[in-house]
Parts: structure tokens; sequence; C-alpha cells
């Protein structure tokens, strides 16, 4: 683990004033045939659930074929180039592969992003900004993953009426008079 805890570490020391990062990213450095050298807990974490990714008998491998050949591409133009990036599976896992150094042209490092603690980190901070209340965050949430208002009220166990006035006092913090404008606002952010 010391090449990715020392990348981690970089990262949360160039961000000062944050006592822990919200969504730490999620490391993993492999070698030419997808050998796991070494990953981060993050990793691990992401690694664990059903994603489009998953280790098997020490390497990494995508669960479907198509994301394997997207995966392989990756690599390929990180070596070449030094970066790639790729989405993977339905859940849309965002991955990044970066040439591990100049000295290492063997070796690459995935990133991991797991779109869904990045969409509840937004949320979080959108929540912040426009001071809502837990109810009027609980809604912006599910309705950011698609939901419908009577949907998202059938969800958090209310009548429709109520999700219909904590959206209203969505619009009234946010400035927004649509929905469709609401969301925009916080996808932007």
């Amino acid at each position: 683990m010391a090449f990715a805890q020392a990348l981690l570490q970089t990262i949360e020391q160039s961000a000062p004033g944050c006592a822990a990062l919200v969504n730490p990213p999620a490391l993993i450095w492999i070698d030419r045939q997808r050998t796991v050298i070494d990953r981060n807990d993050a990793a691990e974490e992401i690694l664990n659930r059903a994603n489009p990714l998953e280790l098997a008998f020490g390497r990494l491998h995508a669960a479907c074929r198509r994301d394997m050949a997207r995966l392989e591409t990756a690599m390929t133009q990180a070596h070449a180039g030094g970066y790639a990036a790729l989405v993977l599976g339905e859940a849309g896992l965002g991955v990044e592969v970066v040439r591990a150094g100049p000295n290492a042209i063997e070796q690459c490092l995935v990133l991991l992003r797991d779109r869904s603690k990045e969409r509840a980190a937004q949320i979080v901070d959108v929540a912040r900004q426009l001071g809502l209340t837990k109810a009027e965050q609980g809604l912006l949430n599910i309705l950011v993953q698609g939901a419908s208002l009577s949907d998202a009220a059938q969800m958090l166990g209310v009548a429709r009426s109520t999700a219909r006035t904590h959206l209203q006092r969505l619009f009234d913090k946010s400035g927004k008079r649509r929905q469709i404008d609401l969301l925009r606002m916080v996808a932007s952010l």
C-alpha cells in the first residue's frame, strides 16, 4: 500500500484545512497484465460491491467483455500517452488510467470514481449553500436520481402534498421555478 498511501497523503495535503476527504479517491496500482500490486481502502470498498470491475485471482477484471475491451484499450492509451478515461457499467463507474511514472512503463494507476458518492457529496454541498432542511435535502437527493415527485413522496413516506411543499421551498431557496432548472443547477455545481 505504500505507493497508494503516499499518493493519497499527497492529495489530502493539497487540500489544507480539510480534516478528511468526503469522497477519497479509490486507487489501484496494476501492472501490464492487470495484476494488482496495491490498492487503497476506497478501491477495496468499490471492488467489494457489485460493480463492473472485480478482482479475480489477483487481477483486475471487468464483468463483461465489452467493458474488458474498453479497459484494455484505456491501459494501452495510458501507456502510450500517459492518461485515459472511460465510464464502465450501467451505474457509470468512472475510471481513469494513468501511467504510474516515466520509469514505470509496465505499470499504471487506476482511479475509480463512485458517482453515487460524488452525487451524495454534491447534494450535501448544495444543501449547505442553500440552507436546506434535512427533508428538502432528502427530496432533492431522490429527484436528482431521476424519480418523479410522486415516487419521491412514496420513497420518503410522506404525502404528495408534503413533497410538493418541500419542492416549492427548494424553488424558493434556489431561485428556480421549474424542477428541471433545479436539477440542472445541481448538476452544474
